[in-house]
């Protein structure tokens, strides 16, 4: 909760916002989001960018910069979405 500081009129912050501004309370401390706290999950969006950019290079490269983008953005979410299935899966089974 904010207590010191004060606004530009000089009243408390706490009096200019609404209490649910102030804190969400428990929400923002702890989450409730699967795999939230035993275990890391993995991420595959690294694997869309990538994708992406060499996608984008390579069409530069052979005079298609738009197909290889859209070829790049199809392999990465592919590669994105059989890791978000593997780590579901991963989840589920309890390692």
């Amino acid at each position: 909760m904010v207590t010191s500081s004060l606004s530009k009129r000089g009243q408390p912050l706490e009096r200019l916002l609404p209490a649910p501004l102030r804190w969400h309370g428990a929400a923002m401390a702890t989450s409730n989001t699967p795999g939230n706290g035993d275990r890391p999950t993995m991420a595959g969006g690294i694997f869309l960018f990538i994708s992406l950019l060499v996608g984008a290079i390579a069409g530069t490269a052979l005079g298609q910069p738009s197909l290889g983008t859209i070829t790049g953005f199809i392999v990465g979410s592919a590669l994105a979405l059989t890791v978000w299935l593997v780590d579901r899966n991963r989840a589920k089974k309890g390692n």
